[in-house]
């Protein structure tokens, strides 16, 4: 029986990259490359893990989303970006943040998308809910919608330490 012509082009890549001296990303030692946040000089890496239209149906595993956070924050990875309008995002990420003990070890980053400082503060509220946490590291103003209004909300909530 011959190869398929997949068979072939993968083995080709594979090949050609062993010739290059690739190595998968988890191999290689080359530091991570990290800038720090004005403010606070806190260091975080220039790359993070977005979580836009995660897709876990009613009752469905969720695992997966958990392991692949496992593997993002064992390999280095510290910021995590979602917002309420992704879906389910927030919920799946919370509870697998939760189930594998990670917030401490996460930058977590999200963003309000409302008009009015009521429809504003309620969604921010339902962030906060959905990631199962008391404090947020990063709130932004998703499509800088009423930005003047959702300022002056996350500078209140950072006043009080909800945000960082």
């Amino acid at each position: 029986m011959s190869p398929s012509r997949r068979e072939v082009i993968t083995w080709g890549a594979g090949a050609g990259a062993a010739l290059l001296g690739w190595r998968p990303a988890a191999a290689q030692t080359q530091p991570l490359v990290t800038k720090a946040i004005p403010a606070s000089g806190e260091r975080v890496p220039v790359i993070g893990l977005g979580t836009r239209d995660y897709r876990v149906a009613p009752g469905g595993d969720p695992a997966r989303y958990r392991d692949a956070l496992g593997t993002f924050v064992r390999l280095g990875g510290k910021v995590v970006d979602t917002a309420p309008s992704y879906g389910n995002a927030e919920s799946v990420l919370g509870a697998a943040i939760r189930e594998a003990g990670l917030r401490e070890r996460i930058f977590l980053a999200s963003k309000v998308d409302r008009a009015g400082q009521g429809e504003g503060r309620a969604r921010i509220e339902a962030s906060f809910s959905a990631l199962e946490t008391p404090r947020m590291d990063l709130m932004q103003v998703h499509n800088l919608r009423d930005t003047a209004t959702q300022l002056a909300t996350l500078r209140e909530l950072k006043a009080a330490g909800r945000i960082r």
